[in-house]
Formats: structure tokens, sequence, C-alpha cells
């Protein structure tokens, strides 16, 4: 629930999304939510930890009160650009992805109807502007237009974050007086290419996100063990029933046909014996050290019942019609 503490807020909105086919549409949405999903790993977050609402063709992102601003504003900015540069390697049917996006800072609450807040408007002017539309336009070496609020630039100016130039920010009056909207925010459009996480252990595109996958939910050890203790339990509870044709002699007939040719089994007439033995009228399988005591006249057949679980293996040298209980 959120509680108006002060949160960190973004805005995504990809280019020209309108103009694709449906096909390409669906595409963009499949790798937007990608991108994102990497930069939040990039912030040391997982989807769960955050509020998202998503637009199609854009993503509101609410990141947790207890995050560190000053830390994730650099990887989430780095993020981006790393993001887009590896998405564009290999275009899909959306074709090359560029985006515009906004960063800001200020409490946050749920209503009705979404968020409230003054970061919420300042990233929903910021990134629909004329400003950073035209900054985004008039270039093409460039797949990503971002504007911060002056709080964002200051902190980033405050820890000078490896990988990421205060020169490469300019700053801008925006102004959209239909909806008397009107601040200082700071541009930053830089050049396509890729921007590693250099930290040790640090995320790459690509990676699975199932190796990280507990860094999300924290699930404590003694959460997990109930639910393997109870996954073994439905797993063991799985019978396995086999049955073989032996003669009078007791041999076992490597005849695989024999499994295929017998709807039921038949017992002629030797079904209490087994029954004594196994009170769930299961075949006995032979060959697993069991023997029959009982021999049918020449030129008959026996089946053996016998039924075991998974998990559960016979060894050999049992004693002839001493069959253990499973």
């Amino acid at each position: 629930m959120l509680d108006g503490r002060g949160r960190l807020v973004l805005a995504v909105d990809l280019r020209r999304y309108s103009h694709q086919p449906y096909r390409g549409q669906r595409d963009a949405q499949n790798r937007l939510r990608r991108l994102v999903g990497y930069v939040l790993r990039r912030c040391g977050l997982s989807t769960v930890r955050v509020q998202r609402q998503e637009q199609g063709d854009g993503q509101l992102v609410i990141f947790p009160a207890w995050a560190d601003d000053t830390a994730i504003a650099p990887a989430l900015i780095l993020g981006l650009r790393d993001g887009l540069y590896h998405l564009n390697l290999f275009p899909g049917a959306s074709g090359r992805i560029r985006m515009r996006a906004a960063l800001a800072q200020s409490p946050v609450w749920r209503s009705a109807n979404g968020y409230i807040g003054e970061g919420i408007v300042d990233v929903s002017r910021l990134v629909d502007s004329a400003e950073v539309r035209t900054a985004l336009e008039t270039t093409d070496r460039s797949d990503l237009a971002l504007a911060v609020t002056s709080q964002i630039h200051r902190g980033i100016a405050l820890l000078r974050p490896p990988g990421l130039s205060l020169a490469e920010f300019q700053r801008t009056e925006v102004a959209i007086p239909a909806k008397e909207y009107r601040t200082e925010a700071w541009l930053h459009v830089p050049d396509s290419g890729p921007a590693p996480d250099t930290r040790e252990g640090g995320v790459r595109w690509g990676e699975s996100a199932a190796r990280r996958a507990m860094n999300g939910y924290a699930l404590p050890t003694i959460a997990i063990l109930p639910l393997a203790i109870a996954a073994r339990q439905v797993a063991t509870r799985n019978k396995v029933e086999e049955w073989a044709l032996t003669d009078h002699r007791g041999r076992q007939h490597p005849a695989a046909d024999a499994h295929d040719s017998f709807d039921e089994p038949r017992d002629h007439g030797q079904r209490d014996h087994h029954d004594g033995h196994h009170h769930d009228g299961h075949p006995h399988l032979v060959g697993h050290g069991h023997h029959s005591d009982h021999v049918e006249p020449s030129g008959t057949w026996t089946f053996e019942w016998h039924h075991h679980r998974w998990g559960h293996a016979h060894g050999s040298g049992h004693e002839p019609g001493n069959h253990h209980g499973l």
C-alpha cells in the first residue's frame, strides 16, 4: 500500500507505436516488458517489488520507498541505454525500438483511478512534452531521450556514478501552456551503445532471471522445507504396476509381447494364494528375488502380481514366499 512517502517514479513511452500493425505492436509490448525487467534487475529489484501501471506503448513504474534513490537512478538510466542497445541488435516485428522517458521523485498515493502525487504529474508531462519529443526526433544516433527533474540531477551530480557523465545532461525549460505546467528539467540523449553493469556480479543482458529470483521473493528456508516434503509425499503415491509371465519352473520369460497380449491377468485359480501375501491384489513382479511356491502343471502359465511405489526399489535375495509389504 502506497503511504505517501517519497518514491522514485519512472515513465516510458515508445516512439511511433501507433504506426505499427497489430503484429508489430504485440512485439513492441513484449520487448518493452523485457526491457523494464532488465532495468529493474540492474537496480537490484524484481517486478514484484515495484508498482507498475501498463499503458500499452508505455509504463509507469513506482519504486519502493526504502530503495536508495541515489544509487537506483544511475543504474536505471544506464540500464535503459544498455537494454535498448541490445534489443536493437536483433530487431523484431516492431523494428528499431526508440523511446522517451522521464524520472522524478515525490510522495505517491494510490487513488481510485491510479496513482497521484507531484512525481506522477511530472513524469507524465515530461515524457509527452515537445522538448523531449524534439530531442529524440532531431537525432538518429540515440534510442533514448530522457528527462529528469532538478532533484534527480542534483543527486546524480553528488554521486558522480561511473559510466554516467554530467556533461551528457542539458538543462531545459519545459512548458505546456494547455496544462498550465512549467518546470526545469535536464535532458539526457546518449548515443546508442552498450552500457554494461561493471559492478562485481553485475547483471548482464540476456541472462536468466531465475538465478536472481530468490532475491526478489526472499522466501526463508523454513517456508520452503514443508513444500519440498509435501511434493515428495505426493510423488511417492504414484504406483507402478507390473506383471510378468513365468512357467511352472519359476523362470521368467522375456517375451515383451506378453505385456501387450492380455488386457486382464488370468491367475488360473491361484488368486487366493497371492491374496494371502498381497492384500491389495496387485500383480507381483517376478525377477526381483521373489519366487512362486506353487507349481502349476506342465504347459500352464502363472501370473505373479506385485506393485511398488516410485522411489522404493526391491533388492534380491528374498526368501521364497516371503513377500515384504511396501
